[in-house]
């Protein structure tokens, strides 16, 4: 049902069916204009449907109220959802706090989207809290918000404690050196965590060389984002020095990071003992590093380039069938 057109009349008459439904266990509501009031029927539902894992409700102009009633339904004992999809609406902070507190109690929700949210500093504290006592999500995308160095310092914070989380995407999000370097010190610790998309983000050197530190050490991330950055040839050095030890990491997106030879030349020669990478890219345009080329190209991946989208973002782009509105 994603860009259906359905508005707050059709979602209530939706849910109205939800209520007695006991067959049904995915629902896409995603580009459809529920706002608050369709969103407060949508929780009332989920408190007594017995079966929906699946919800997804991104582009749907939710706000705080919306995502206040909704968390209050995460907190139902009865509650099966696993995955929830709130993509790109408006819950700020506030929404975002509310959210938190239902994750402290919740042990079913496995999937969480909450980027592109307005989700600033507080929110991300009150998720991050959230998160040293929840023991069951998984996937978690605080992705094009404002959570900053703060944000991210409270995440990591996090990662201390949380021994379920796999995947944080946190890309477009403002955090800087200072955030990447709290996150990669949480990474030493961390025994969980085996996807992280910082891609889009102000990191320098510093940050570069704080992920090298944490990726010598930390033997279950698999797979790490990072284009779009500034890390240039003495951050591609940093982390090439980690590839020469690390054992864990398949998957490096190092695109569009202002690379050049040295930084080329530091990786092709952490590849040559390096057993683990299957997947790495750089920029499309290798005449920067053309050198050394034809060293890197023989471990790059020939398959699809990776996506830098949480499932959720995936799944909801994939059924979006035409335009917002059309």
């Amino acid at each position: 049902m994603g860009s259906s057109n359905i508005r707050i009349q059709g979602a209530i008459a939706i849910t109205q069916a939800l209520k007695a439904n006991t067959v049904l266990t995915s629902l896409f509501l995603e580009y459809n204009l529920i706002e608050d009031r369709g969103a407060i029927a949508i929780a009332n539902a989920l408190k007594v449907n017995p079966v929906l894992t699946t919800l997804y409700l991104s582009n749907t102009y939710i706000g705080p109220d919306g995502a206040i009633v909704i968390a209050e339904a995460l907190k139902v004992n009865s509650n099966t959802l696993t995955t929830l999809d709130l993509h790109h609406n408006k819950i700020g902070d506030e929404g975002a706090a509310a959210i938190g507190e239902a994750l402290k109690v919740n042990t079913v929700l496995t999937e969480l989207c909450l980027g592109e949210n307005n989700i600033g500093v507080d929110g991300a504290i009150s998720i991050a809290e959230a998160l040293k006592f929840n023991t069951a999500l998984k996937t978690l995308s605080l992705d094009v918000s404002m959570i900053g160095p703060r944000g991210a310092i409270a995440l990591a914070e996090a990662l201390q404690h949380n021994t379920v989380l796999t995947t944080l995407s946190l890309h477009s999000s403002t955090i800087g050196d200072e955030g990447t370097t709290a996150l990669s010190m949480a990474l030493k610790n961390n025994s969980a965590l085996t996807t992280l998309d910082l891609h889009s983000n102000v990191i320098g050197f510093h940050g570069a060389a704080a992920i090298s530190e944490a990726l010598k050490v930390n033997p279950v991330l698999t797979t790490l984002y990072l284009s779009n950055t500034n890390i240039e040839n003495r951050g591609a050095a940093a982390i090439a020095q980690a590839l020469k030890v690390n054992t864990a990491l398949t998957t490096l997106d190092l695109d569009s990071t202002l690379i050049g030879d040295g930084g080329a030349a530091a990786i092709a020669d952490a590849l040559k003992v390096n057993a683990a990478l299957t997947e790495l890219h750089l920029d499309s345009d290798n005449t920067k590093y053309a050198l050394y080329y034809s060293v890197i190209s023989s471990i790059l991946s020939r398959k699809q380039r990776p996506s830098k989208t949480t499932d959720c973002e995936r799944e909801s782009s994939r059924r979006k069938s035409r335009p917002e509105g059309g």
